[in-house]
Parts: structure tokens; sequence; C-alpha cells
């Protein structure tokens, strides 16, 4: 690996090797479909972006944010401002109905959830250490684990099972044992991490199951970590009018489950506000502080930019406008996705039917693999692109059969319509 990068340390030279996303993204952005000037362009519904609300965005931010003095400077610090950790404080104990309060003081900021990640896994694993984390799962949490923490993704199976019923419990602490008990291992799992709302399925855990999740963390003496990134951003499902809705892992009295220090919390602007570019990420840990210190000792390499958290904070000091916000954006999710799923369904499409949070559906295209493999499924992932469309393949969530797509409803629907047809 280094004679190809004299240039590089080791670990640099195989990120670069291994950074096969980065090149498909730039790929994309090169080729990008446009109604005027490229429309025989690449729809791409394989990126996890809300676009039905950035017109409510835009009009807010002009008409809301100025820029000071205070704003070229240093300000309060790079755990986030006075008034953005108030304001999410507000909102999570408006919204996230938890079981003890939220404080400003529970909150660090960084430069977007990824960012967070990141710093979850410097903090709280050593180099080599594992996290457990369910199948199919968010595709870049790999890299945002691995790629300079170095602590290693432990991918959940749960062959037939529910991943969301009580008992996925027995599949983690199977990943566990398994994982701590392999030939020549040092390192061993310090956290389960959730994504909730799940991404890439759109489904949402119950209490019970998160109950149980948190008993096993108790016994392992593991953290639990949640990603509630998605909280906001539900929807109606006819198709599933009793599936789950979203319950934050703040609203859990821990008392007899878990100890309080375990539990965690992640949020970010990026899905429920429409402001992937905006890159601020919250981590939330009510009961420890240590972890909190240990963020705070590296927050400088994930400071959030003073306008970035001049914008969420107004939004989120804005109570008439965070009502709006919710209300219409669930509206237009649950309309695209209504639309989604019919055309689907006009087709011959199976999907998984009881999405109802988050902006994607997960699909089932194995009948058109040519065989049931993974380069079959990379196969046709390539002539989805030469047709003109992008979708997620299952092979990057890590699902546990070739043929399954995320494909992302929350673009204006005429994009969708024309994406799904190609």
């Amino acid at each position: 690996m280094q004679e190809l990068f004299p240039f590089l340390s080791s670990r640099a030279a195989a990120k670069i090797v291994d950074n096969t996303l980065l090149e498909k993204y730039e790929a994309l952005a090169a080729n990008l479909y446009d109604r005027e000037t490229n429309p025989e362009g690449i729809i791409n519904l394989g990126v996890a972006e809300n676009a039905l609300m950035y017109e409510e965005l835009i009009e807010f931010i002009n008409k809301n944010l100025s820029v000071d003095d205070f704003d070229c400077t240093y300000g309060t610090g790079p755990t986030g401002s006075v008034s953005l950790r108030s304001g999410l404080a507000k909102l999570m104990n408006t919204y996230f109905s938890p079981a003890t309060p939220v404080l400003p003081q529970h909150i660090s900021m960084s430069s977007g959830v990824s960012a967070v990640l990141e710093l979850v896994a410097w903090a709280l694993a050593n180099p080599g250490d594992g996290i457990l984390i369910g199948r199919p799962f968010y595709m870049a949490f790999p890299h945002d684990f691995e790629a300079r923490a170095e602590v290693n993704v432990v991918p959940v199976a749960f062959e037939l099972s529910d991943p969301f019923a009580v008992d996925c419990v027995q599949w983690y602490e199977k990943a566990l044992e398994e994982f701590e008990s392999r030939p020549g291992a040092s390192g061993r799992v310090r956290a389960l991490v959730l994504c909730n709302p799940h991404n890439p399925l759109g489904e949402c855990y119950t209490r019970e199951a998160l109950v149980a999740l948190m008993k096993m963390c108790q016994k392992r003496g593991i953290h639990f970590i949640s990603d509630e990134i998605y909280a906001l951003s539900k929807f109606d499902n006819e198709e599933a009018p009793d599936a789950p809705t979203f319950t934050s892992a703040l609203s859990i009295p821990l008392d007899g489950v878990i100890e309080p220090a375990l539990v965690h919390v992640l949020y970010g602007m990026s899905k429920d506000w429409s402001a992937n570019g905006f890159r601020v990420g919250a981590f939330i840990s009510q009961h420890n502080k240590q972890v909190l210190q240990g963020f705070g000792a590296v927050s400088v390499f994930g400071w959030p930019s003073s306008i970035s958290d001049r914008t969420w904070s107004a939004i989120l000091n804005d109570e008439g406008f965070i009502k709006m916000w919710i209300d219409t954006n669930s509206k237009r999710l649950g309309e695209n996705y209504k639309r989604a799923t019919a055309l689907l369904r006009k087709h011959g499409i199976k999907y998984r039917a009881k999405a109802n949070a988050a902006l994607f559906l997960w699909i089932d295209l194995s009948p058109y693999l040519s065989a049931a493999t993974w380069e079959a499924e990379r196969d046709l992932a390539k002539r989805l692109m030469q047709g003109g469309v992008n979708f997620g393949a299952g092979e990057d969530f890590k699902s546990e059969s070739p043929g399954w797509f995320r494909i992302v409803f929350s673009m204006p629907w005429d994009l969708v319509e024309k994406g799904l047809n190609r």
C-alpha cells in the first residue's frame, strides 16, 4: 500500500483505496439531472436529503438571519452557543417527551452528526473495539467509526427475524459474543447504536424493544446510543396504521433498566430541517459529565460555523415556525410516500410497507437480478445508473440478502416520479 502512495501515511493510503463511496458521489455530482441544462443526467434518489422544505427554509433564513461582529469571532466556544443549546433543549422537552428535562448543559454540538459519531467512537471505545449495529444500517456508519477512531462496526444479522421486535436482543448478544471470542481478539464491544427512526427501513422501535435493548446493554456493561436524526420526520401510512411511531430514548425512565450514564442520544439539523449542508450535530448525555468533558477536549476539530449555529438557533427559538414546519413536512412526506408506493405497486415492485418516518423506502428488486449474488446487485445498480437513476444499493447498507435498494422520496414529486419511471 505504502509504495502506491509514497507521500502519505499508511493509514491515509488505506483510506484512499477504500473510499469508493466518495468516488461514487463525485461521479454523480458531475452528471446530475437538471430539467433545463442536463435532462439526460442522473436523477439521484440515493442520498438522504429532504428537498420538500427548501423554500420555507430559505425564506426563513432570508427574513430572519442577521450577522453581526460577534459572528466573526470564536463566539462562546466550540460546543455550541448557549442560544442554540437552549433552543435544542426546548425542542426536545416539547417533542421528545423526555423522562427528565433536557438542559443546555446536557448538550454538546459539533459539525454534523457524522462528526458526532466519530467523537462517540473516539470517546467511548479504543482502537480495535466494536460497536453493535443491526443490519441493514446507514452506509456511512463504518466510515464514521473506523476511518480515524479505528473502532469496528459489528454488524448484527437477524436472519428472518424482525429487527424491531423485543426478541431481537438475542441477535445482538450473539454478535457481541462472536466478536469478543474470535481468534486473536483483543478488543471488546463498547456500545450499541440504533438509528431510530431507522435508516434505511423508515420504521420505528417500540418502547418495549428499546427497554429490552437497554437492559441488554446494562447486563453487558456497554453504552446505548440512539441516533434520532429523523425524529420529527414522521408521516401517516394508511397501509400500516398500527405501525409503531417514534419513541425517543430520552422518554424512557431509566431506573431499574440501565445505568443512566450509559444512555446517549444524537440529533442534528440535516434531515428534519432540510439542511444537510449546514453541518450541525448534537450529542445529548443527561447523566454522564465525563463523556461531555471528553467531547469538549477535542471539540475544536468539529467547531460548527457561527452562521450555522445562528441559523438553527433562530429556528429553534421560533415556536410558531417549528409547529408550521413539522406539520407541513409531515404532510408532504406522507403525500410523496403514498404516491411512490402506488407507483411501485403499479409496476409490481415489493417494498417494506411499515415505514412511517424518515425519507426513504426499502424496495425489493431481487427479481431483476441475474443471480442471487452481490455481484448481480452491483450489475443492476450500474444498469440503473446507465438508465439515468441512482438508488442506494443494499450491499452498501449491509443488507442480509442481495436485491434490496433504498430510494429517497423526499424530493419534488415530478423528480421522484421521473426517477422511478426510468
